[in-house]
């Protein structure tokens, strides 16, 4: 088996076991409380974070040096954004909406958690 083979096999359990890590922490609880602005804008804040870190860290296992690639950071970054604001239109096609600027808010949370994960594995 060439070194290359080697590699790739034994980060594949490393990736699916990062992805598996991933959507656990992303995924909301079938049951939940109301949440109060303050927690679901620090839900937002953790969930981006986390998912953009998570991401990153899935193309680094994948990337034959190991190392944290700038297309890695812009796909994370997209992803998330987009799942943030997907989940804001959502809410507001729903009606879940009760604070006026209320999704502006949960949207600088997203944008803060993305660049928080992107801080958190940056590489000095």
């Amino acid at each position: 088996m060439s070194q290359k083979q080697a590699s790739t096999t034994q980060a594949r359990p490393q990736a699916r076991a990062a992805l598996a890590a991933a959507l656990f922490a992303t995924a909301a609880p079938a049951v939940s409380a109301p949440l109060t602005p303050q927690d679901d804008k620090i839900s937002h804040l953790s969930v981006s974070a986390t998912g953009t870190a998570a991401i990153i860290k899935v193309f680094q296992l994948f990337d034959d040096q190991h190392v944290v690639t700038p297309l890695a950071r812009i796909v994370a970054g997209g992803v998330m954004a987009a799942a943030g604001i997907a989940k804001e239109a959502n809410d507001v096609r729903r009606g879940g909406r009760k604070v006026e600027g209320d999704s502006a808010g949960d949207l600088g949370a997203d944008a803060t958690g993305i660049v928080l994960g992107q801080f958190l594995l940056w590489e000095f």
